[in-house]
């Protein structure tokens, strides 16, 4: 991912570039999302997180719960139901998405 590759984002306090290699994951909190970024700080976002998973890239996004999509290139390591991410942040696979998990990082067919 290049450092120029960003996502325009509508926030409360009006659109703003984000960097996409700065996006840890994005958390759904009701009809708009958390952006939890590489310093450690949070966005608020007017989108629901549907409209990240059609927006952000394939190869350095994948939602891994209703509630969750986590860049790729954050991910310190992964069990089958966990993901720690760089920041030390926990996060659930959930089942309806270990399969697309599985096939993304090439663990299945």
């Amino acid at each position: 991912m290049t450092q120029q590759e960003s996502i325009l984002v509508n926030t409360a306090d009006g659109r703003k570039y984000i960097h996409l290699s700065e996006i840890l994951f994005i958390e759904a909190k009701g009809k708009r999302t958390e952006l939890i970024l590489d310093n450690s700080s949070l966005m608020l976002a007017n989108h629901c997180l549907k409209w990240f998973q059609d927006n952000l890239p394939e190869e350095y996004f994948i939602r891994i719960h209703r509630s969750f999509i986590v860049n790729k290139t954050h991910i310190k390591s992964f069990t089958a139901n966990m993901i720690t991410m760089d920041h030390k942040q926990v996060l659930s696979i959930g089942r309806c998405y270990k399969r697309e998990f599985a096939v993304s990082f090439h663990l299945v067919d």
